[in-house]
């Protein structure tokens, strides 16, 4: 009995020494590169993105857009628009409704081009969407989306420059998502409330 003991005893810990031995082994073989902080961000929005434009056809504004590479965007401005400001430092706008407009692009997979209009211009006939100010009627009411709110002045809108719906319903579905994941909330607090 005690020979049977031993031997077991034996076997257990001669398979406990292979084993950790054995685990070394696959410690020490080279392990795959992890993926950078890019990559990781590129796949994410990569899966949201699709998730988001799921079901609308490739078509008219937004497949130009794609194929582009490049979401273009016009901001009507004025002096006291508290959204959006010309920085001369870079030559170019910021604040709140840049920054919104990036992000709809990065949901896109594509990069913004925000130009500045002036009060009474409209846009041409090569921008994809614009952000109109309050009360603008410049727009066709079944193109425009309501994406900003204030008691004093109403609603601001989007105004898509598009026929058909894809593109519409994309940036309608990109505004959602960012409100109900907090970006939106986020932009606001770093924009506007500073």
């Amino acid at each position: 009995m005690r020979r049977a003991v031993r031997a077991i005893t034996a076997l257990v810990a001669t398979a406990f020494i292979a084993a950790g031995c054995a685990g070394a082994r696959r410690a020490s073989a080279p392990a795959s590169p992890l993926p950078s902080a890019d990559s990781i961000q590129s796949e994410i929005i990569h899966t949201i993105s699709k998730r988001l434009t799921a079901g609308l056809p490739d078509s008219g504004r937004l497949k130009a857009a794609r194929e582009r590479g490049v979401l273009r965007v016009a901001v009507v401005f004025s002096p006291d628009n508290a959204l959006c400001h010309f920085d001369p430092d870079i030559g170019a706008p910021r604040g709140f409704i840049p920054e919104l407009a990036a992000e709809i692009a990065l949901m896109l997979e594509i990069k913004p081009n925000v130009e500045l209009l002036n009060q009474g211009e409209r846009p041409g006939p090569e921008i994809d969407i614009v952000f109109l100010p309050e009360g603008d009627s410049g727009c066709e009411s079944n193109n425009l989306i309501p994406y900003y709110y204030t008691p004093e002045l109403g609603w601001k809108h989007i105004c898509v420059m598009d026929d058909g719906e894809s593109l519409k319903e994309a940036v309608a579905r990109i505004l959602s998502h960012m409100n109900s994941t907090g970006i939106f909330a986020q932009l606001h607090m770093a924009h506007v409330e500073n």
